[in-house]
């Protein structure tokens, strides 16, 4: 006989008791708050029926669409950690550094070769 292992079947067992007194009640009062819960659930349901607006208009519905979109934006720059001023001054610091060094390098060897060409020629 074949494993079921083998074809990457995944057998469960189920675990079997006596029911007791106490099992039944506790079952019982599941299954009366099961039925609480539908119940509000249908209420709920009701309610949100009888609440139904008309339709909107498409204009309206563009509208709402960018207002969310802006909702949506403003909550998400919320939670980013914007750094403190005095590290956005450093960075910056750093990158204008490394841009001029870039610059007087490109500077030089353009300077170079200019003079090679101006040489040769």
């Amino acid at each position: 006989m074949a494993n079921n292992e083998e074809f990457g079947q995944e057998v469960k067992v189920e675990e079997t008791r006596p029911i007791s007194a106490e099992n039944e009640k506790v079952s019982t009062e599941v299954k009366n708050e099961e039925k609480v819960v539908s119940t509000e659930q249908k209420t709920v349901k009701e309610s949100n029926k009888k609440q139904s607006k008309p339709k909107k208009k498409k204009k309206d519905n563009k509208q709402s669409k960018i207002a969310k979109k802006l909702k949506e934006t403003g909550s998400e720059l919320k939670k980013v950690t914007w750094p403190k001023f005095s590290t956005v001054l450093k960075q910056t610091g750093v990158v204008l550094l490394v841009t001029a060094l870039f610059l007087l390098v490109v500077f030089g060897i353009d300077r170079l070769c200019s003079w090679l060409v101006g040489f040769i020629v």
